[in-house]
């Protein structure tokens, strides 16, 4: 393989990474917002969509930086370097 063919590959491949994620949330975003009775046309929105809108950009990411906050308290990083000091000493 040249180096032209496996950086076509790497563009590729990342560019599937960026696209389809991106194409997931917005979907995601739509439905929810559907779900709140979002109608386009509308001069206001409901209180149902208003209420839908602060969950999706409040409620949301406080749940998942909750989340990741508790997974990241489980890893043991500095135990294992300590460890891998010692036995590589």
């Amino acid at each position: 393989m040249d180096s032209i063919t496996i950086l076509r590959g790497r563009f590729n491949s990342n560019l599937y990474n960026v696209t389809f994620p991106s194409g997931v949330g917005s979907a995601l975003l739509g439905w929810f917002l559907e779900l709140g009775g979002y109608v386009g046309s509308a001069a206001t929105q409901t209180a149902g969509v208003l209420s839908m809108i602060q969950f999706l950009y409040v409620i949301v990411p406080t749940i998942l930086a909750l989340v990741m906050i508790g997974l990241l308290s489980l890893l043991t990083v500095e135990k294992t370097n300590k460890t891998w000091d010692e036995e590589h000493k």
